[in-house]
């Protein structure tokens, strides 16, 4: 019976502090002023696909890009304002069928991947929403999703023990999207604190490739910004706090985007459950705790699509919220029964 009671007060407990979450994120994000609509109909996805269509007519990526940013009054002279080559070349050669086909087949073969580790139908959900998000129209454009979903499967093969096939899946995000450096320094840095060695080679390599290729972007920028080119006034080093951490988390709930604030926070809730999951990867926990200290710390208000590189990996991080509530809901140590002698 005290056993029943106390098992009880606990459900009122994780569902007061549930509630006590959700009613926060809400607030936070109803007070948050919507940003990153430009006026004249011109996103990021209409933008690159100029870029692509300029480069199926010959323009090399760098002249395409000088000109249609400026036709578009992007801060040009910002080098963080031109995305690396590797998506608009592949998409020039490729076609847009020919590389939504492969982003399918990527995100497909993810979840192929992540089944065995995800336990029965409804385990699999959490991660379908980021998944799904290949499917809309213009996806294909965001580089953001093409890094997340490689970062998914870096943490799939580090939880299936093969973690060489882990370095190179993150690697391949990094020449997709420099944003996936995050994920990258905690890896890396595990596999240094862990010494080993293989692992550490593996690494080494790979950042080698990609400071070499970033170098060798960046002197390619410098000489196509022209004199008068505009820059961001603004740095990404913006300490957008708590605000711009749920708002990148909210489009890395692919999907459920669209959710009220309110339910958004209820999914915020379940999240932080999930911490409490003994299952849940080395990978998968550190990942997603980097990416919520960068989001604190760097991104404009702007930049919330920026979540999209997490989506997958914050699809396995929800995908043990169940497990999570259940060892929150379980009888701590002091709740064991007594013994005879006490």
């Amino acid at each position: 019976m005290v056993k029943s009671l106390r098992f009880g007060a606990r459900l009122w407990m994780l569902a007061i502090a549930g509630l006590a979450i959700a009613s926060v994120v809400a607030i936070v994000l109803g007070n948050r002023p919507e940003a990153g609509v430009r006026s004249d109909g011109n996103g990021d996805a209409a933008t690159y696909r100029q870029i692509v269509d300029r480069m199926r007519s010959g323009s090399d990526f760098y002249t395409a890009t000088g000109t249609v940013l400026r036709s578009q009054n992007y801060p040009v002279a910002s080098v963080f304002n031109w995305r690396e080559p590797l998506l608009p070349a592949g998409i020039a050669v490729l076609s847009e069928r020919g590389a939504t086909l492969v982003l399918w087949m990527l995100a497909l073969f993810l979840l192929l991947r992540a089944r065995p580790l995800l336990q029965g139908v409804l385990g699999v959900l959490p991660i379908l929403p980021a998944l799904v998000m290949v499917a809309l129209n213009d996806a294909l454009f965001f580089s953001e999703l093409w890094a997340g979903i490689c970062l998914g499967h870096s943490a799939v093969s580090y939880a299936r023990n093969r973690p060489l096939s882990g370095v190179a899946w993150a690697v391949l995000a990094l020449f997709f999207r420099e944003l996936a450096a995050p994920f990258c320094v905690v890896a890396g840095a595990r596999a240094l604190w862990q010494r080993e060695r293989s692992h550490i080679a593996a690494w080494a390599v790979g950042g080698a490739a990609f400071i070499a290729y970033y170098g060798w972007h960046v002197t390619k920028v410098l000489s196509h910004i022209q004199e008068g080119d505009p820059a961001h006034q603004q740095s990404w080093l913006a300490f957008g706090g708590l605000s711009f951490l749920l708002h990148a988390f909210r489009n890395a709930s692919g999907l459920l985007l669209g959710l009220p604030p309110f339910l958004f926070g209820v999914l915020v809730a379940f999240a932080v459950s999930a911490w409490w999951s003994r299952t849940m990867t080395w990978h998968v926990r550190a990942g997603i705790l980097a990416y919520a200290v960068f989001f604190l710390v760097f991104g404009l208000p702007f930049n919330g699509y920026w979540g999209l590189v997490v989506a997958p990996m914050f699809g396995l991080w929800l995908a043990h919220a169940e497990r999570g509530l259940v060892a929150l809901a379980q009888p701590i140590q002091s709740d064991a029964p007594h013994s005879q002698h006490d």
